[in-house]
């Protein structure tokens, strides 16, 4: 019985500390999300005209231009490959096709 005690102490300690690692990884991704997703709103002035071709193209051109020089950027941009920028782009048609960088980084789960 202790034995059963102990393991499921230290498995509480576990989930404690993995739950506290993955909010402070959040909260990591929130600055570096909203400045790339206002370069990103720089890109595609006509919002209104916004296709998921040109977000994916806007996210690209940003990603690569401040890769080297932002912390935390290629984090950011490894998390919008593959259908991140389509299920985005459905997210942004919801909002108005509008580029909320604050709606977009707690949608992506990065604020």
């Amino acid at each position: 019985m202790k034995q059963y005690l102990a393991t499921l102490l230290l498995a509480s300690v576990i989930a404690i500390s993995m739950a506290m690692v993955m909010h402070d990884a959040k909260n990591l991704l929130c600055s570096p999300c909203k400045f790339i997703f206002k370069e990103v709103a720089k890109e595609l002035p006509e919002a209104d005209k916004i296709t998921e071709k040109t977000l994916k193209v806007a996210i690209d051109v940003v990603c690569k231009r401040f890769l080297g020089g932002i912390p935390l950027a290629k984090e950011v941009c490894d998390k919008l490959g593959g259908d991140a920028v389509d299920e985005l782009y459905k997210f942004i048609l919801k909002e108005d096709k509008k580029i909320n960088p604050e709606s977009i980084c707690k949608h992506l789960h990065m604020c």
